[in-house]
């Protein structure tokens, strides 16, 4: 079983999420857990997230509260456990793990789940799984980063060829917002970002058929708020 990691902000990767760490002591301390079985034909995903105040921080330094996800991912037929991400959100990012109208929100372009509900400023769900790579297997997006007022930056994890994830550092770093528009025929995915009070970027990005790696082919302002698009 392969696992994914990502980076970790100030604060360690949590054991068990939802049964604490071992010995911990707290001055505040809540878990929460969900199971998405609607979001894929192919797998389920079990959503734990632990969030808590460690007792060891120092009165006078704020809430400075820690944070930590996990996505146990198994497979439809057998129940098997396939992976295991774990993500510490960065400050910005927690507010859709921890806020209980957002933290269990998903969307799904391969079951059509929550797909045409009315949505803002880039937010599809803490949880978004569709087949970004156009290799037929689903993939996962979530929410790392709360990116202001333009919506949140997502991390990307494709399914590898051994059935576990990967973490796609292109997408995450160069694309960062799930996309509005995905096109399996030209092997491109179109996000819209802020660029300013009345125009937003078009930006492109194409996954080439010969060298299997992402591209920007399109970048463009559009006035209005990219009415029409």
């Amino acid at each position: 079983m392969g696992v994914s990691r990502i980076f970790v902000l100030l604060f360690a990767v949590f054991a068990t999420v939802g049964g604490g760490r071992a010995g911990a002591q707290y001055k505040w301390h809540d878990t929460f857990s969900c199971r998405h079985t609607g979001l894929s034909g192919q797998f389920d995903i079990e959503l734990g997230i632990e969030h808590y105040v460690d007792a060891a921080i120092p009165e006078g330094y704020g809430l400075r509260d820690s944070l930590g996800v996990t996505l146990s991912v198994t497979e439809k037929k057998s129940g098997r456990r396939i992976d295991l991400i774990e993500m510490s959100p960065c400050s910005l990012g927690k507010w859709a793990w921890r806020d209980v109208d957002y933290r269990g929100n998903a969307t799904s372009y391969s079951t059509g789940f929550n797909v045409g509900r009315k949505t803002f400023d880039n937010y599809l769900g803490t949880i978004i799984v569709a087949d970004l790579n156009f290799d037929g297997r689903d993939d996962i997006a979530a929410v790392e980063d709360s990116g202001v007022s333009s919506g949140p930056y997502y991390a990307f994890f494709m399914r590898d060829d051994a059935g576990g994830f990967v973490r796609d550092d292109f997408l995450g770093e160069e694309m960062m917002y799930f996309p509005f528009r995905i096109d399996p025929s030209l092997r491109r995915l179109t996000p819209l970002s802020p660029a300013n009070t009345y125009e937003v970027c078009r930006t492109v990005f194409e996954l080439s058929r010969d060298t299997c790696e992402w591209k920007m082919v399109v970048r463009e302002i559009l006035g209005d708020k990219g009415a029409g698009m």
